[in-house]
C-alpha cells in the first residue's frame, strides 16, 4: 500500500474555508466558514483607444519612430501626397462632369433642331400632297389630311412640352405631394 498523505478532515476544511467540489455536501458554506469569509471588493478598469483617419495615432507615430527612424516624416509624405492627388482627381473629375453635361445640352439641342428640320419638311410635303388631292377633285381626302396633320402636329407640339416641363421641374420632396 502506498503511503497517505496527511489530508485535512471535512471538519479542518470547513474550518479553512476550503471545499471539496466533487462532494456536493461540502458546498455549502458551514458556520466557521462564513465568520472567517471577508467580503472583498474587486476594481476593474478597461481602457479603449480608437483612432480614426489618415495618419497613424501619436503613439503610433512614436512607436514607427523608433522601430525605423525617419518613418514619421515617411508616413507624413505620403498622406499629403495622398491629398494632393485625392483633390486633383476631384477637380479632373468635375470638369470631365461638366464637360459631359455640356455636351448632353448640345446634343439635345441638336436632336431638336433635327426633329423641327423633319417636321417642317414632312408638313409642307403632306400640306402639297393635300392641295394636289384638292385640285384633283377629292376635297373631302384634301381635308381630312389636312386636318389630321394639324392635329398631330398640334398634340405632338402640347405633349413635348408638357415632358419638358415635367424633366425640368424639381423633384418633390417627402413631405409634399406630386400631382399631374
Amino acid at each position: 500500500m502506498a503511503p497517505e498523505l496527511d489530508a485535512p478532515s471535512p471538519d479542518e476544511q470547513a474550518r479553512e474555508g476550503l471545499r471539496d467540489a466533487d462532494n456536493p455536501d461540502d458546498l455549502e458554506l458551514t458556520p466557521h466558514a462564513s465568520e472567517q469569509t471577508q467580503p472583498q471588493t474587486q476594481l476593474m478598469q478597461r481602457l479603449l483607444r480608437s483612432h480614426q483617419g489618415p495618419l497613424p495615432s501619436p503613439e503610433a507615430f512614436a512607436s514607427y519612430e523608433q522601430t525605423v527612424p525617419g518613418a514619421g516624416d515617411r508616413i507624413l509624405r505620403l498622406a499629403e501626397e495622398e491629398a494632393t492627388h485625392r483633390r486633383s482627381q476631384e477637380i479632373v473629375e468635375g470638369e470631365h462632369s461638366r464637360q459631359l453635361e455640356a455636351f448632353d445640352v448640345r446634343q439635345a439641342a441638336k436632336r431638336q433642331e433635327w426633329g423641327l428640320v423633319f417636321g417642317g419638311i414632312m408638313g409642307t410635303v403632306i400640306t402639297g400632297a393635300a392641295i394636289v388631292i384638292a385640285l384633283l377633285g377629292n376635297t373631302i381626302a384634301a381635308a381630312t389630311i389636312i386636318t389630321t396633320t394639324v392635329v398631330s402636329v398640334t398634340g405632338i407640339y402640347v405633349l413635348g412640352s408638357r415632358w419638358r416641363r415635367q424633366e425640368q421641374a424639381p423633384l418633390p420632396t417627402d413631405h409634399e405631394e406630386h400631382t399631374d
